[in-house]
C-alpha cells in the first residue's frame, strides 16, 4: 500500500500543476493575447508574401479571439484537473 499512496501523491501534485497552469492561462489571457498579436504583426511585416498585415479592425478581432481562446484553454485545464482529481480521490483504498 505505501507505493500506491506515493503514486497518488505524485498524481495530486501533477494535477495541482495542471490546475495552476489553467488558472495562470485564464488570468494572463489578455497580456498573452497582446504579446501574441504583436509577434504575429512583426512576423507579417517581415514576410508580407506569406501573409499580409491585418487591418486595425481585424487586429482587434484577433485580440478578442485569442483572449477567448486562452481563457477557454485555461478553463479546460482547470476542469480536467478537477475531474481527474475527483477520480483519484475515489481510487483511494478505504
Amino acid at each position: 500500500m505505501p507505493r500506491l499512496h506515493f503514486w497518488l501523491l505524485v498524481e495530486f501534485v501533477i494535477l495541482a500543476g495542471v490546475a495552476l497552469a489553467g488558472a495562470t492561462l485564464s488570468y494572463w489571457a489578455k497580456p498573452m493575447a497582446q504579446r501574441y498579436n504583436a509577434w504575429t504583426m512583426r512576423f507579417r511585416e517581415r514576410h508580407p508574401r506569406i501573409s499580409k498585415p491585418p487591418s486595425p479592425e481585424t487586429a482587434a478581432l484577433n485580440y478578442k479571439v485569442m483572449v477567448l481562446f486562452f481563457r477557454a484553454a485555461g478553463a479546460f485545464l482547470i476542469a480536467e484537473a478537477v475531474y481527474l482529481f475527483i477520480h483519484a480521490i475515489n481510487r483511494i483504498p478505504r
